[in-house]
């Protein structure tokens, strides 16, 4: 049918994942098209001076809550589902709808982009978000059984000269679970966070 090789592979790996031959078939081309569809996934680039509009958690739960399969994404129904004052996710539907993320539809609220990238900055706004986040992970931990969440990490060494590539592998990471873990029958909004830093002090050579 003179496809192209991208759309030929995509269609192999199809036909592969659903008549396997083995179990570790299936998962090589389940991960083929995990790679494959990460790279189409659509994101709303949103400027570093917009996000400080929405820099509170809230906003970006209420968004992903967006895209469930609900009917009911009124802004009590919102609320209600991660125990906030209605009037803080009033407001913070208006604000992600004057941004253009979101737009309301008789008494419930639609997306309007379903991933919102932030360009890479130094910004107050995206630090204290990062700080948000990891009080709540810090509360996830006492308060959710372990049945529900996943909490890991290592203490490796590193080569400087590879950060940028461990940076990309991070990315590319988060867009493959993405796909494994969102699909039509999501019913819950979770938090995926990835941390890499230094904990070495600053050398000698560094600090000239």
């Amino acid at each position: 049918m003179n496809w192209p090789s991208e759309k030929q592979k995509y269609f192999v790996s199809l036909l592969e994942f659903q008549n396997p031959k083995t179990e570790a078939g299936k998962e090589a081309a389940l991960t083929v098209l995990q790679k494959m569809e990460s790279g189409n996934l659509k994101f709303n680039s949103l400027a570093v001076d917009s996000f400080a509009l929405i820099s509170e958690w809230h906003h970006n739960a209420i968004l992903s809550y967006l895209t469930l399969n609900s009917k009911k994404n009124s802004t009590l129904s919102i609320a209600k589902h991660f125990a906030l004052d209605p009037t803080v996710v009033e407001s913070a539907l208006r604000r992600l709808q004057r941004l253009g993320l979101a737009k309301q539809v008789g008494k419930n609220w639609k997306p309007v982009h379903i991933y919102v990238e932030i360009p890479p900055a130094p910004s107050q706004a995206v630090r204290s978000y990062h700080k948000q986040v990891l009080d709540l992970a810090k509360l996830a931990i006492d308060e959710q059984p372990f049945e529900q969440r996943d909490f890991s990490n290592i203490t490796i060494t590193v080569d400087r000269s590879r950060l940028e590539l461990a940076k990309n592998k991070v990315v590319e990471f988060q867009n493959e679970m993405t796909q494994l873990l969102e699909g039509t029958r999501a019913t819950e909004v979770y938090q995926l966070s990835v941390q890499l830093f230094k904990l070495s002090k600053v050398t000698e050579r560094e600090s000239k």
